[in-house]
């Protein structure tokens, strides 16, 4: 304005002295706003213009300039003043207002200025990594994401215990920096963009971070430090749960079976051997085959012994020691007795034996001591000796003859094996009995005459029972003793007396005898009734009510699976638990099994799932009377056994430092509807408001809240769950982090 003034004032100045000489026209006057304020987003500024006695030819001619090139496109009339004033481009700096000027040059008046003001954009923020991280066994795979893709940037991974000790984050990135420029070509480190998939290898048992930071090619750090965690992984161990013995002198295909826990995806168990005669044939994942090479033909050597090396990346290796026999001198054996007594009249005999560290192309040959012993044959496969035994033809009252045969085997000691045989005087045993004769119900002791003649010297009467119900059998003095135990049948019963006469296991004489026995008189039986309500049955258990006809009759209760039922008569069922409970070797009373009156609530026990069971019942007294007609029966199935399993939930995953609550789902396959689900806290002074909540049959919530770990060291958390007779571990020993 004082511009526009005093241009006015020569104007007029001149006007005046003119008009004394003579008239003129009049000085034009313009007046424009000395000043504008245009915001950062920029604008088409347009300005009142105040222009008196100006003309077109005048308006043609003026003349608009800015001192920066931000202001621009300039259009003058009479009436305005226009321009576009462009954006002020953000920074990540702090920037500050800008100004420029804007003339106005009019034909014959003083030039005007316009003093543009813009206001500084909001300061950008600076250079931001997104990281994203996949780990695929020891490999850390890393994507990201920068919000300037023109920055450059480096990815690192460093162990947190590295990163820890570096005091602050500037400090790292600088020691970092220099580390950097010693390996090369900084501008080559460099990254730019997104990044996807840049691979990293970790080891076990360590935390690590992966890191990044803005990094210009100057070597200037441009951002703080960005990092993201990498869980560390549990170092392998390998454990061998099966080698091979000790392996024969003829080598063959072994197994040498192993398992590897906190196993490591993509990576494969090596196996290797230490010795030239054994060779890893093939290498499994739960297994490892091996070829042992035969031993050499020497015989009486050590054993040789070699290894095989398991390894795994990570995990400390596990050495197998193979141990192969050499061949061993052959050893001859027999398990014939020497002391043999074979009859006068002779015969066909086998005589058997085996032979320990055969040799092949090795046969055993067999010779007799005496003409009237014969070797038929000698095999090797079915290990027989064949002889043949001509009969005694001594004159009567002559002793028995003894002979042997003896086996040879290539560098083995030679093994004799003796017999004797009879002369033709041979023992003749007469029983006096009756076969048709009875015994008495209830049993008892018994004595049986019998008459030995030509006794055999060393020669014993052995007697023995078919069915049991002889027992203490005695042969002495010309007599056979045995008790006889009481017939609990309603029908005859017949057991056979085996007997024989021999000497050093031959047998001289044998034969048999019946021993028949009355039938017991029953009395008579009533008729004793059960009424059953099951009220629920589960996997392992059955609860039912139980109500007998005569309440002060004592009865039976019990269950057994179908199967077992319908392989049997109900008095043969009966039959059989009274003899079992009366065996005086069972141990066991009658006692035990009777019950009495009402029964609510009982529970049975049921030994598996998913079977059909009779849940049955019989009136019984202590003296073994039957009172019921027959069995009580109803039909129940077991149901399958009920399993544990948590949902979105891993008993072992590492818990972090800070503690927290927590609520676990869990399910439970084949629910039953006796059961329910306990917690019980194995780490009270850690865990507390432990909770078991049930959402349905089917499905519960177990709540908890584990304290934060102050204590400096990793410590390990105990919760158990129970539903019925099955138990799983809702925390395993779990750690609990004491550093993040």
């Amino acid at each position: 304005m004082k511009r526009i003034a005093r241009a006015a004032l020569l104007s007029l100045a001149f006007m005046a002295s003119y008009s004394c000489e003579k008239e003129v026209s009049p000085v034009p006057t313009l007046d424009i706003v000395p000043g504008k304020e245009v915001p950062a987003e920029g604008q088409v500024v347009s300005l009142d213009v105040k222009l008196n006695d100006g003309t077109a030819e005048g308006v043609s001619r003026t003349e608009c300039t800015a001192s920066e090139t931000w202001i621009s496109d300039f259009k003058f009339t009479a009436e305005k003043l226009n321009f576009t004033v462009a954006p002020y481009e953000a920074a990540r700096e702090e920037q500050k207002a800008r100004t420029a000027t804007v003339t106005v040059t009019y034909p014959g008046i003083q030039p005007v200025e316009v003093k543009v003001t813009q206001t500084a954009p909001e300061t950008l923020p600076g250079l931001s990594l997104e990281l994203a991280l996949k780990v695929e066994g020891v490999t850390v795979k890393v994507n990201c994401i920068p919000n300037y893709l023109e920055d450059t940037y480096v990815i690192g991974l460093v162990e947190k215990s590295v990163l820890d000790a570096s005091g602050s984050e500037a400090e790292f990135i600088a020691a970092d920096i220099e580390n950097l420029k010693k390996e090369g070509n900084l501008a080559d480190l460099l990254l730019k963009g997104k990044t996807e998939g840049k691979e990293f290898t970790i080891g076990f048992d360590k935390e690590y971070e992966v890191v990044a930071y803005g990094l210009s090619a100057e070597g200037k750090a441009t951002t703080g430090l960005f990092s993201a965690a990498v869980s560390a992984l549990a170092k392998p161990v390998i454990t061998v749960t099966e080698t091979p013995e000790k392996i024969s002198c003829d080598g063959g295909i072994f197994t040498i079976r192993y398992s590897v826990s906190n196993a490591v995806a993509g990576q494969q168990l090596k196996a290797v051997s230490s010795e030239p005669w054994i060779a890893v044939n093939e290498v499994k994942t739960d297994a490892v085959t091996i070829k042992v090479s035969p031993f050499g033909e020497d015989h009486d050597v050590p054993a040789r012994i070699g290894k095989v090396v398991l390894s795994y990346n990570g995990a400390e290796e596990v050495t197998v020691q193979v141990e192969q026999q050499p061949r061993l001198r052959p050893v001859i054996t027999s398990t014939w007795d020497n002391a043999t007594v074979i009859p006068a009249d002779g015969g066909k005999y086998k005589l058997p034996f085996a032979i320990e560290n055969a040799v092949a192309g090795r046969t055993l040959s067999a010779t007799a001591s005496e003409s009237w012993i014969s070797v038929s044959s000698v095999s090797e496969k079915d290990g027989i000796v064949s002889i043949s035994v001509a009969a005694n033809d001594a004159a009567s009252g002559s002793s028995a003859r003894k002979g042997s045969v003896t086996l040879k085997y290539s560098k083995a000691e030679n093994l004799v094996l003796t017999f004797s045989q009879l002369s033709r005087q041979e023992p003749v045993l007469t029983i006096n009995w009756n076969d048709k004769m009875e015994l008495a119900a209830e049993g008892g002791r018994f004595e049986i005459p019998y008459e030995l003649q030509n006794p055999v010297p060393g020669a014993e009467l052995t007697l023995s029972s078919m069915y049991g119900y002889l027992k203490d059998l005695k042969a002495a003095d010309g007599k056979i003793t045995f008790t006889l135990t009481a017939n609990p049948d309603t029908e005859v019963r017949k057991d056979y007396l085996f007997w024989e006469y021999g000497v050093g296991g031959t047998k001289l004489l044998e034969g048999s005898i019946t021993v028949r026995q009355a039938a017991k008189e029953l009395p008579a039986v009533a008729d004793m009734t059960f009424t059953f309500n099951v009220k629920s049955v589960g996997s392992s258990s059955v609860i039912l009510d139980c109500t007998p006809s005569n309440t002060s009759a004592t009865y039976v209760l019990d269950v057994i699976e179908k199967s077992e039922y319908d392989a049997t008569t109900d008095a043969e069922l009966i039959q059989q638990n009274i003899a079992k409970w009366t065996d005086p070797w069972n141990y066991d009373s009658i006692l035990n099994h009777l019950i009495s009156g009402v029964k609510t609530d009982h529970k049975l026990s049921l030994s598996r799932q998913d079977t059909d069971y009779y849940i049955i019942a019989y009136g019984l007294n202590e003296d073994g009377t039957v009172t019921s007609k027959a069995i009580s029966k109803t039909l129940i199935h077991s149901l399958a056994k009920p399993s544990i399993s948590f949902v979105d939930w891993d008993p072992w995953n590492t818990l972090p430092k800070k503690g927290g609550h927590y609520d676990v789902t869990v399910k439970i396959t084949n629910p039953t509807d006796t059961d329910e689900l306990k917690a019980d806290n194995r780490s009270t002074d850690i865990i507390s408001n432990v909770k078991v909540t049930k959402v349905s049959k089917a499905e519960y919530t177990v709540s908890f809240d584990i304290a934060a770990n102050n204590s400096g060291m990793t410590r390990y958390l105990k919760v158990m769950v129970t539903y019925g007779s099955v138990r799983k571990s809702l925390l395993d020993d779990t750690e609990q982090s004491a550093y993040k």
